[in-house]
């Protein structure tokens, strides 16, 4: 039986609103969630807080899962060195968000990380790199897309749709998953419609 994940669910100090994110998950069919911290200076590695402790209810937990994942924002200047840091290696999922063609190639062929993301709610910057990708996937890792922004705002939508269908057309659609990125439970969608919306097939 196929297992419904959304391993994008953001982190936000409120763990009252935190809590009715993840239970309108379950409701949508979700099995697996992971509640993501981002943090957008790759060299405060060392300063990362620890992962999110929910507690949810004995019911709660029988048929759902809650992971941990801290995603880093990567530059040209990040000390990639911290990555293997023991706060890091305390979340069950690392990913990496390159902002530069630089530190795209470098999260493609030499991080050992599980996930490169983009923010492909606007203009990217650089060219995501036949050559880069397939590199990455060679060593297992995948590309994520998240849908929450283009929930949010119609300019978001445009960007998001368009960065998701050159890459897809490109045949680069394999190893890749959708992750809702969402802040609220309004910018959830249950898994079925999330599949109609990204020709990844």
């Amino acid at each position: 039986m196929v297992k419904f994940h959304d391993l994008n669910i953001a982190r936000v100090k409120d763990a009252v609103a935190q809590k009715h994110t993840l239970r309108i998950a379950c409701r949508l069919g979700y099995e697996v969630v992971a509640v993501t911290t981002v943090l957008k200076n790759g060299n405060e590695l060392t300063a990362a807080p620890p992962p999110i402790e929910l507690q949810l209810t004995e019911e709660e937990q029988q048929n759902f899962q809650q992971l941990s994942r801290i995603t880093v924002v990567l530059s040209d200047k990040t000390n990639n060195s911290y990555l293997g840091n023991d706060k890091i290696k305390s979340y069950d999922i690392l990913a990496v968000q390159p902002t530069t063609e630089k530190s795209f190639q470098v999260a493609c062929s030499e991080l050992n990380v599980d996930l490169i993301t983009f923010d492909f709610s606007t203009w990217l910057g650089f060219h995501l790199k036949h050559q880069y990708v397939q590199t990455a996937l060679r060593l297992g890792k995948y590309f994520e897309f998240t849908y929450g922004p283009a929930i949010r705002d119609t300019t978001c939508r445009r960007y998001v749709f368009q960065n998701t269908t050159d890459f897809v057309q490109r045949k680069e659609g394999q190893n890749t998953i959708i992750s809702s990125g969402a802040e609220w439970p309004t910018d959830l969608r249950a898994p079925y419609d999330v599949a109609n919306l990204y020709p990844l097939q």
